[in-house]
């Protein structure tokens, strides 16, 4: 099968790359081919690890460096590597826990005839990661039908949990989300967080349902039979997940992808995937992970793929010059500004995203400039929401400006006394 690369990270580019990022590549990398140890060849002996480990911490990459660096452990100080060893044992633990959470919950959904589907984090680790099961997660993503949601949230409750609408109104999250959290904040595992998802995207208008429930496989969690997402619609979910405010940019999601690709390679249906994309306009979206996977991680992607994906060459130029740029400087400072750019960046017109402006609900407004979802200062800002973001993204670039210039005159300033 013809394969092609899109134009990834060279030697002179890598070359250029800090310590810290060169470890952060190096490990993502050794994450999505499932092993082997971290070469760490460049400048290993200068890293700085505050630098490294906000890095690995924002691409929620931190428990992979303890088992992938194996014997170049001594480069890093005896604090450092407690550290890392603590990372590794604790996900490894709560992982742990969460399955035999999981399990205990699908014993109480079986019998009352609930289809209780894993998704994202806990069915990738069982899927991908069985022989380094430390991705990071967050909570217990599961997936029921929307027509039982009223019951699966009876028998979570039934369970221990809480429902936990985090001070939004029921309605916000029922009829403008496709989820629901539910905490159980005391227990022998401590404190866990399901959301519940009775669907994989965002309610859009005129939207036929997604297939995902008449394309569930088999598979098993410690020998017991659970049901998972087709590789296919795992993708799927990797791709929107983009989409979502946060880390706009981690290589976790990069490195579910790539592995998820690698193992079931030979039987991917690439039509059910290309259909998909076309018809809900996922083009630029699935464009951008394929882009981050080849980019960075180095992975080939069959050239029909990327043929069949309808995307701009400017488009296509454009994000990859994005990626490059952006992966290794991506943090939480940056991360509202990065959104945005991504917003308009990852949609196949203008007018989606921009209609989602328009339509934005006052709760996730007000969520994305940290503001109180139902004051009286939230309700105004919100009625001229379109003047107020554009405002505050011309202060911020007009901030940054003022801040680099008065950095440079200090440094100026110390280099004139010395």
């Amino acid at each position: 099968m013809s394969l092609m690369k899109f134009p990834s990270l060279n030697m002179d580019m890598i070359s250029s790359l800090s310590p810290e990022a060169a470890l952060l590549l190096d490990v993502a990398r050794k994450v999505a081919s499932n092993g082997g140890a971290v070469m760490m060849s460049k400048n290993e002996t200068n890293i700085n690890w505050q630098k490294a480990k906000d890095a690995l911490f924002y691409h929620r990459l931190t428990p992979f460096v303890y088992p992938y660096v194996g014997n170049r452990l001594n480069i890093f100080s005896d604090q450092t590597v407690s550290t890392l060893r603590s990372s590794y044992y604790y996900f490894l633990k709560r992982v742990f826990n969460y399955e035999c959470e999981f399990l205990r919950l699908n014993r109480e959904f079986e019998k009352m005839t609930v289809q209780f589907i894993p998704i994202k984090g806990i069915a990738l680790i069982e899927d991908l990661y069985s022989d380094c099961p430390v991705r990071v997660s967050s909570d217990i993503d599961v997936l029921v039908r929307k027509e039982d949601l009223e019951e699966a949230g009876r028998i979570l409750q039934e369970s221990g949990y809480e429902k936990d609408l985090e001070g939004l109104k029921e309605s916000y999250w029922k009829n403008r989300q496709y989820h629901l959290v539910f905490i159980k904040r005391s227990g022998s595992l401590g404190s866990i967080t399901v959301e519940l998802h009775w669907d994989i995207d965002y309610p859009r208008k005129d939207a036929r349902p997604w297939k995902v429930f008449d394309r569930l496989r088999d598979a098993s969690m410690y020998g017991k039979k659970v049901k998972l997402l087709s590789p296919e619609d795992s993708l799927l979910v990797i791709a929107l997940h983009l989409r979502r405010f946060g880390e706009v940019l981690s290589l976790k999601d990069v490195c579910d992808a790539a592995l998820l690709l690698k193992k079931y390679s030979a039987v991917f249906d690439w039509d059910y995937i290309l259909n998909e994309v076309r018809e809900r306009k996922l083009n630029s979206t699935v464009f951008f992970l394929f882009c981050q996977i080849n980019v960075l991680l180095g992975a080939d992607i069959p050239v029909f793929k990327w043929k069949g994906l309808e995307v701009s060459a400017w488009k296509r130029h454009f994000i990859r010059m994005f990626i490059l740029k952006n992966t290794f400087l991506a943090g939480q400072s940056n991360c509202a500004d990065l959104y945005l750019i991504l917003h308009f960046m990852l949609y196949d017109n203008i007018v989606e995203p921009v209609s989602y402006i328009l339509n934005i609900p006052q709760e996730q407004f007000a969520r994305f400039f940290r503001l109180k979802p139902y004051a009286g200062k939230t309700r105004f800002l919100y009625h001229f929401r379109l003047f107020y973001m554009a405002f505050m993204g011309i202060y911020k670039f007009v901030y940054k400006q003022i801040l680099f210039k008065i950095k440079n005159a200090i440094i100026i300033m110390k280099i004139g006394h010395m």
